[in-house]
């Protein structure tokens, strides 16, 4: 497979495979909200990758986690299915490294990345998902240092209601109701979502349940808006963190999120302020054999505000100033209880330099209690070469904080850390891309990421305990490349998409060491898009995503679904790794064979 990886990374561009600024489509007006100062995807001076409430439902993703998998700049590595347990890695850095937001507001695990995805928000309420892969704390703070995932969700609007029943293999049974009212008054969107299964193997069942809601009000004094979601997910952790050894563990996760936010216009100026909270209980039961021991109990809460100042000067140039203040703490039985706070001040502006140039840059201090202060810069630049060209580049410190777990964790086979330092890395890319038809588009983009003090967790020996600790530098290289094609009008092919992403990491000459995290990235990736309508109205669509692995085995595997819409009835069948692949994402923890759905979905009322 690595030759013919290598192969198609020489013939292709690079860039990402659902990057939709790749095409001139009615995307490219689509605003980015996660940065500092809201973007048009055209007007990016960086990669950017969105996934639309459309695409989600196209491809009949099961979670936040399936749709991101397919996505070129991602990474995810899965202990369970349907979202039960997933590490998310964007350009080849660890789980840890990338900066969770669900509207553009925190929602990281300050105890473990392994929970940055233990999202409240059901799919059906979810508008789009932003990613933007490479350096950002200079927009966002802390985390993002290997990139961003925002996860923005649907507002409301005229009365409609659309429900779901899904059923299918191993026992999976799913019902989904997504309702939006309000109207013009208080538009408001109501979902629930349950999601259950017997599981592939023994230990591998799941029970998940999650439930949101979200308001806005409209007024002369500007624009309030409420989220409310809850969470709780039951799942069998069999061998999770214990790959191979046979250990029936098990963990139930609940998380809850709300947050307030305020918009409100002030001549050319607008100010944007919100507060949120952050809830997460977890409780992990290492061996259920033995039924009163190795069970970790963790708390953990997150609170935090901002407010920020939006303005534009001219029609060329905008503005910003923002204020930050975030406080979290942990009550746990293994880490003990711990708290920090920190307060973070940020300034960006953006540029239309010319009709051919796009210019941004941030600068961000964070201060905080426990580590010194941190100041992150980013700049970055677009020309447009002609009509059919167009080069980006753009470079940016950024950092993470070591979780609670990197710090105190102890068990007999992994010790944390108290004195870690916190990561730092200068990251830099640089891009360019061709349309050269309406109808066709292709991107190449090179990345450098030049971190100090990594920290993962390292073992010296075969057998020995795994303990946290920071390497002095580690470096990775990497090459994206993507051709898509989207046809003028329906048929049996309307779309086809293939990218690359190709890593290189070396790390410091401690990597002699077995490291647990540092390579989980494949070092070679492939991912194949198609959709099209078949005779009798049949909407297709398929992904194949082919994984050269630096400690796992190297896989191929292919998703696909099919769907008939009849009036406001939509059926649909799904094969989720249709080859039936023997698939390993953590070196030992074998994932489900072929996994077959089907579905019925009905909307009711206005469109």
């Amino acid at each position: 497979m690595a030759a013919l990886l290598i192969s198609v990374a020489y013939v292709l561009p690079a860039g990402a495979l659902a990057q939709q600024d790749t095409m001139e489509t009615t995307l490219d007006a689509v605003t980015v909200t996660a940065g500092a100062l809201p973007v048009q995807l055209r007007n990016a001076t960086r990669s950017v990758e969105v996934v639309t409430a459309r695409e989600l439902r196209e491809s009949a993703a099961s979670s936040v986690d399936d749709a991101l998998r397919r996505l070129s700049g991602a990474w995810t590595q899965r202990r369970g299915a349907h979202g039960t347990q997933t590490d998310l890695s964007l350009r080849g850095g660890t789980f840890g490294q990338t900066l969770v937001l669900l509207d553009g507001m925190r929602f990281g695990d300050p105890q473990t990345g392994h929970h940055a995805l233990q999202l409240p928000l059901p799919l059906a309420a979810i508008d789009r998902i932003e990613v933007l892969p490479g350096h950002g704390s200079a927009l966002l703070g802390a985390d993002a240092l290997g990139g961003a995932v925002n996860i923005v969700p649907a507002a409301g609007g005229p009365p409609r209601m659309h429900a779901a029943l899904e059923g299918g293999s191993f026992g999976l049974r799913h019902a989904a109701l997504n309702a939006s009212w309000g109207g013009e008054g208080i538009p408001s969107r109501t979902a629930v979502d349950y999601r259950a299964s017997d599981g592939w193997r023994m230990g591998t069942d799941f029970d998940h349940l999650s439930v949101s809601h979200l308001s806005r009000l409209e007024s002369a004094a500007g624009r309030l808006s409420l989220i409310a979601a809850y969470a709780d997910k039951d799942f069998g952790a069999f061998d999770f963190y214990s790959p191979g050894r046979g250990i029936p563990s098990r963990e139930r996760v609940r998380v809850g999120f709300a947050a307030l936010g305020f918009r409100r216009g002030l001549g050319r100026a607008e100010l944007q302020t919100s507060v949120f909270v952050r809830d997460l209980r977890d409780r992990f039961h290492f061996d259920t054999r033995i039924p009163d021991r190795f069970i970790n109990e963790h708390h953990t809460q997150l609170a935090g505000g901002r407010a920020q100042v939006i303005a534009v000067v001219r029609e060329d140039l905008t503005l910003s100033a923002g204020l930050e203040a975030n406080a979290d703490r942990i009550r746990s039985s293994n880490l003990g209880d711990h708290a920090r706070q920190w307060l973070s001040l940020s300034a960006a502006t953006s540029w239309h330099a010319a009709r051919w140039m796009e210019a941004d840059a941030g600068l961000r201090l964070d201060v905080h209690d426990s580590h010194r202060p941190q100041l992150n810069p980013t700049v970055g630049l677009l020309f447009r070469l002609g009509e059919q060209w167009s080069a980006r580049t753009s470079v940016g410190r950024s950092f993470r904080l070591p979780t609670y777990t990197d710090l105190y964790y102890s068990d007999p086979a992994t010790r944390g850390n108290a004195d870690l330092r916190p990561e730092s890395a200068w990251s830099g890319e640089a891009g360019l891309r061709w349309q050269p038809l309406p109808v066709l588009g292709m991107t190449v983009t090179a990345f450098r990421r030049d971190q100090r003090d990594l920290i993962d967790y390292v073992q010296q020996n075969p057998g020995e305990m795994f303990i946290a600790m920071n390497f002095s530098s580690a470096m990775i290289d990497g090459l994206e490349s993507s051709v898509e094609w989207k046809a003028a009008s329906s048929g049996w092919l309307e779309r086809a998409g293939l990218s690359v992403q190709l890593l290189s990491t070396e790390l410091d000459t401690r990597s002699a060491y077995r490291t647990r995290y540092a390579l989980s990235a494949p070092s070679r990736l492939l991912r194949a898009v198609l959709a099209g309508t078949l005779p009798g109205r049949f909407r297709w669509h398929g992904t194949v995503i082919a994984a050269d692995q630096q400690v796992a085995r190297d896989y191929v595997t292919v998703d696909f679904v099919l769907r008939r819409n009849i009036g406001s009835i939509s059926l649909y069948i799904a094969a989720d790794n249709l080859s039936n692949s023997a698939i390993e994402e953590f070196p030992g923890l074998p994932l489900h064979g072929r996994w077959l759905r089907a579905g019925v979905e009905v909307g009711l009322g206005a469109e």
